[in-house]
């Protein structure tokens, strides 16, 4: 039988025609027609993410059977977290949908909810300056340039640093590559104080009691007195 609608129910009875006659009616059968389906992959990449469909959630790939055209809503969160100083950041459906939004497929479908892996960069800095940028999430395989500012009186030393991509030496500003959670330490020194004495003599004083300093010209000899 053809121009039936689907998900249906029919009532009808038969009737048989031989060349004895026609027989009586049967009883009356039921017929339910069924609706054409689909076969729906949903999944994340990389694996392992959540996502919801119609308000349940799953970190695994779901096939589902969907009636053709029906409306479905496919969702996820952003960012997600990971293994200590990593994230996930969400970055796009296969469909091109909005981070949540509805999906009526027409036939047989995946939909596949694409993550952008994220390594933490912790930057410190030891006494006597500052570092940038701050510390913060970046892009796996991201190259982030780093520098170090010495405050006054101070001068920078070195960089210390740990994880894959990281940098240990003097440069100034330098850079690391997150191929994995990165943490930097910036040193600093202090600058040592210099006095020039260029008069004869001088008196300084200190801690309430007078130091007096002797001075010959051309630097030949110092006399100092308590």
């Amino acid at each position: 039988m053809t121009g039936l609608n689907s998900g249906t129910t029919y009532f009808y009875r038969v009737r048989a025609y031989n060349g004895g006659g026609t027989s009586t009616n049967s009883g009356t059968i039921s017929l339910t027609t069924t609706s054409p389906t689909v076969q729906v992959t949903i999944q994340t990449n990389p694996i392992g993410r959540t996502f919801t469909i119609d308000g349940s959630t799953f970190s695994t790939t779901q096939t589902l059977s969907w009636t053709t055209g029906s409306s479905h809503t496919i969702s996820t969160t952003s960012p997600q977290s990971g293994t200590t100083g990593m994230q996930f950041v969400w970055s796009s459906w296969s469909d091109g949908g909005a981070i949540s939004h509805s999906a009526t497929p027409s036939s047989n479908t995946t939909y596949t909810a694409n993550f952008t892996t994220q390594f933490l960069l912790t930057m410190n800095a030891g006494t006597g300056g500052t570092v940038s940028p701050a510390s913060a999430f970046f892009n796996s395989g991201q190259s982030v340039n780093i520098s170090a500012t010495p405050n006054a009186g101070f001068s920078f030393s070195s960089w210390s640093g740990t994880g894959t991509g990281s940098f240990s030496g003097a440069t100034n500003p330098a850079s690391v590559t997150m191929n994995g959670p990165i943490t930097e330490t910036a040193s600093f020194v202090a600058i040592p104080k210099t006095i020039q004495l260029s008069a004869p003599s001088y008196s300084i004083g200190e801690g309430g009691q007078i130091l007096n300093v002797n001075v010959t010209r051309a630097g030949r000899n110092c006399r100092c007195e308590r």
